[in-house]
């Protein structure tokens, strides 16, 4: 009969279980046990996967397999016994008794033993480097081992207390170095996630600084030292993430032990020593590093931020050179708003300077790939919206600049749609931010038409004027026609014609002030065309040079005079609503009161309003024949005597709306200014003849 299948790992837990009672200390190197049992099952892994089911050769080779695969030759032909029998194993005399490690680390016990005297080496001879060594340190740096006594190790991964530390004002700081790297070195041989020996240091040193024994550059050279020590040594082989928590543990006891100093008026700020802690925590990896740099800024006055700017500059380098390798969008928008919590002062006019030193740094990044630089820069300004003192003009300025970078591509529409709702959410929080964030996530154009026309939805127009203005001044006035667009296409009646008009003949952001006005009318319970909203809209769109009125007209649906009779003789012409009459009456006031158009044209532009009004039975509003009477009497006011066959024109329909009494009255006083003006005007013209 066939023996039964014996796996690896079983055969490897039975030997552990003879090997590794709980009275023994003594463990072999799981690197012996594991190349041996791989090298013996390779041997007949062939004839498992080629064998059979049916009797036969192949069923042999798969049965002398399965029982082969649970000895270990060792380099024998045959084995006498199987591997669970003591008489099988290698000869353990000529090994060297060593104490027990972790189960966890048993696997890397021989890496482990062998890179503890290179860390240790390496970290002594940096800290020598770094200060002048005294003799009493040389002589303690060059002294031989001791021989390790059974006594002496160290059963458990529990660190024993290390030596007392007697700091005073004379200590000096390779002392601090040196015990520093002398508790990093007793962590080494235990677990990488847990260092005791010297999160006591640490816990020393933090109790130090509160005292106030060490100050500005001993600080600055102790945390320096420590760190670059930690950095040359190389002892992230095994966990990458080492270097970083040790340099962590030894900021945040850094900067527990500045924060809980005594102060008071006469104690200066230490700038030196902040600045070398901030210079420090630069050079920590990890997006965790964000909240270390948050607190120690919290511990900086806003009066010595100037006096740190190199540190600052280094930890935003450091936070810039992290997301250049971060992919997801979300990620860098998480982040850009940790990191602008502790720069909330930098957008004060006298601390620009940092700000536009940092702008340099992200230029820099422009020789490290298009896609990197795009990161870099989307990190940076959606970072540096979020600072209160940035205002328009200089965001405008920095995109500028940042999209000068050559061979870098502009801001796409959702990066500048994302970096305008963060600036201006910080300004003045949205309604429905998020509604609005999701109609961002569009592409191309269509992101400036989704989130234009979901800010008219929610009632924020002002906002759409605003990031027309924006753009306006970026330089994306393809940008703010999209903008238009979407705004325009809630197909409301009223402005429509209007904002069509506007877009036909390029100006995208008449037709958005067009759009705003008339969303103001709606919040305000008015009627558009009766009201200053109407008249202003006009403006905007009429107010220019070279304007073409008739392709107004036919966009509103006036009729022109010559077809006005036409129509009445035909018998085609219908009543006008009140919005129509009020559209008319405010085309001709506007029309009246353009300083772009000649008297004659805008005298006969108004007139057809006025027939229009006339022939569909509409009653001529106050306002209308007041413009009118404006444009007759311009001349006069000015000084000149005016045009007779206008003004009889315009007092007839004066007369025949207002009444007989009104127009004479006002027929008087006219004459009276004429008649004042002609004799004013002789005056000047005898004076100046003589």
């Amino acid at each position: 009969m066939a023996q039964p299948s014996i796996s690896t790992s079983q055969c490897y837990r039975a030997v552990c279980r003879h090997l590794w009672p709980h009275h023994n200390t003594i463990r072999a190197l799981d690197g012996l046990y594991a190349s041996a049992f791989e090298r013996h099952a390779a041997t007949f892994r062939a004839g498992v996967r080629h064998g059979s089911s049916v009797p036969g050769p192949l069923e042999h080779r798969r049965r002398l397999a399965k029982r082969h695969m649970g000895e270990l030759h060792l380099g024998e032909p045959h084995a006498a016994a199987p591997i669970w029998e003591l008489s099988s194993l290698v000869d353990l005399t000529e090994w060297k008794w060593k104490p027990p490690t972790l189960p966890a680390v048993s696997g890397r016990q021989d890496t482990d033993s062998d890179q503890t005297p290179a860390l240790w080496n390496a970290m002594m001879s940096l800290g020598l480097s770094l200060f002048p060594p005294s003799a009493d340190a040389a002589h303690g740096l060059h002294a031989p081992d001791a021989i390790l006594l059974p006594q002496d190790i160290k059963l458990s991964g529990v660190a024993e207390p290390l030596p007392p530390m007697s700091w005073d004002a004379d200590s000096a700081s390779l002392d601090v170095i040196t015990t520093a790297l002398e508790s990093l070195s007793a962590d080494m041989p235990f677990s990488t996630a847990h260092v005791p020996h010297f999160s006591q240091f640490c816990d020393r040193w933090q109790r130090a600084l509160a005292k106030g024994i060490f100050r500005g550059e001993a600080v600055a050279a102790i945390v320096a030292g420590v760190a670059d020590a930690v950095s040359e040594a190389r002892i992230g082989a095994q966990s990458p993430r080492l270097p970083s928590l040790i340099k962590l543990l030894l900021v945040e006891a850094t900067i527990e032990g500045m924060a809980s100093r005594g102060t008071d008026q006469n104690t200066a700020f230490d700038d030196i020593a902040w600045n070398g802690i901030l210079h420090t925590t630069s050079t920590i990896q990890g997006l965790n590093i964000i909240r270390t740099f948050t607190k120690a800024a919290a511990c900086i006055p806003s009066a010595s931020i100037g006096a740190v700017s190199s540190g600052i500059l280094a930890n935003v380098d450091n936070y810039l050179k992290i997301l250049a390798s971060e992919t997801l969008p979300g990620t860098i928008s998480r982040q850009s708003a940790k990191m602008a919590l502790p720069l909330q002062c930098l957008g004060r006019p006298e601390l620009r300077f940092i700000l536009d030193r940092a702008t340099q740094l992200v230029l820099t990044h422009v020789d490290l790939g298009r896609e990197t630089y795009r990161r870099v820069r989307r990190a940076w300004l959606l970072l540096l919206v979020r600072l209160p003192g940035v205002d328009e003009e200089y965001l405008t300025r920095i995109c500028i600049a940042l999209e000068a970078a050559m061979p870098a591509h502009p801001l796409s529409e959702k990066e500048m749609c994302k970096i305008f709702l963060a600036w201006a959410n910080r300004r003045e929080p949205f309604r429905g931010y998020l509604f609005l964030v999701r109609a961002a996530h569009n592409s191309g154009s269509k992101c400036y038409r989704s989130l234009g026309r979901r800010l008219l939805e929610t009632g924020q127009f002002h906002r759409v004027r605003l990031f027309c203005r924006w753009l306006h001044a970026v330089g994306r006035e393809t940008d703010v026609a999209s903008l238009a667009q979407g705004a325009a296409n809630r197909r409301r009646r009223g402005y429509t014609p209007l904002s069509s008009v506007a877009l036909g003949m390029r100006r995208p952001r008449a037709a958005i002030d067009i759009i705003c006005l008339f969303e103001e009318s709606r919040k305000c319970n008015v009627l558009f065309w009766e009201s200053r909203f109407g008249f202003k809209a006009l403006e905007i769109l009429t107010w220019m040079p070279d304007f073409d009125f008739y392709c107004l007209w036919r966009a509103l649906g006036v009729i022109p005079k010559k077809e006005i009779h036409t129509q009445s003789r035909l018998g085609k012409l219908r009543g006008l609503s009140r919005v129509e009459a009020a559209k008319l009456a405010a085309v001709g006031v506007v029309t009246a009161l353009s300083p772009y158009l000649r008297p004659r044209k805008a005298f006969r532009l108004m007139i057809d309003c006025y027939l229009n009004l006339q022939s569909h039975g509409c009653k001529v509003p106050d306002s209308f024949l007041r413009a009118m009477t404006h444009h007759a009497t311009k001349d006069i006011a000015e000084g000149r005597f005016g045009i007779t066959q206008r003004l009889k024109y315009i007092f007839s329909i004066i007369r025949r709306h207002v009444g007989l009494l009104e127009a004479r009255h006002m027929a008087i006083l006219l004459q009276r200014q004429r008649r004042a003006n002609n004799e004013q005007n002789t005056m000047k013209r005898i004076h100046r003849i003589h």
